[in-house]
């Protein structure tokens, strides 16, 4: 799975619609990278908007932030 993950190789779906651990984990990987990417690039033109780090009572907000991501995020903030 890991070798699949770093070549950027997402697994094949079922044929019965199910979903494996090896699908959910490549699935959860790419909305992380995505996350990542997106939210550096943000904090290059935006920097007081898309900080580089929460402070430790604030640190929850990362993980709503990356559950929020889409790939289709605007990279704009009028967008």
């Amino acid at each position: 799975m890991s070798l699949a993950i770093a070549i950027e190789h997402t697994p094949a779906p079922s044929e019965d619609g199910s979903v494996n651990i090896e699908q959910a984990v490549a699935d959860g990987y790419q909305r992380i990278t995505s996350f990542h990417e997106y939210w550096l690039d943000m904090n290059s033109r935006y920097p007081e908007e898309f900080p580089l780090k929460f402070e430790r009572d604030n640190a929850g907000l990362w993980n709503e932030q990356m559950n929020d991501h889409s790939d289709d995020a605007p990279r704009e903030l009028n967008a």
